[in-house]
C-alpha cells in the first residue's frame, strides 16, 4: 500500500459536514493526526490527512472528492491527492 498525503476544502460547510468528512475518510485509512517516529502524536494542519492506501492516486482523489462533494455548497470541494515517498515536518502535538 502506498502513502497519501490529501487535502480538502469544503465550502459554506457546518461542523457537522466536517464531522461526517473526518469519519468518512478515517474509515478509509486517511487521518488528520501522524505519529512519529518517537511515538508522539501530531496534528496535521486543518483539512489535510495522511494515510495508507490500495487505490491509485487518481482513484483514491476520486473517492475523495465523491464523499466531500455532498458537503461542500454551492461548489465542489477542493481536493488534492499526492503519493509520499519521504516526508518530514514540525506539527504541534496533539
Amino acid at each position: 500500500m502506498a502513502l497519501y498525503l490529501v487535502r480538502v476544502e469544503l465550502f459554506n460547510a457546518n461542523g457537522d459536514d466536517y464531522n461526517e468528512l473526518h469519519d468518512q475518510l478515517e474509515a478509509r485509512g486517511l487521518y488528520r493526526k501522524i505519529r512519529a517516529d518517537g511515538g508522539g502524536v501530531y496534528d496535521m494542519p486543518s483539512g489535510t490527512y495522511f494515510g495508507e492506501s490500495e487505490l491509485s492516486t487518481i482513484s483514491l482523489q476520486e473517492w475523495v472528492s465523491g464523499v466531500a462533494d455532498p458537503h461542500s455548497h454551492p461548489k465542489a470541494a477542493s481536493v488534492f491527492v499526492a503519493q509520499v515517498g519521504d516526508w518530514q515536518s514540525f506539527l504541534h502535538r496533539s
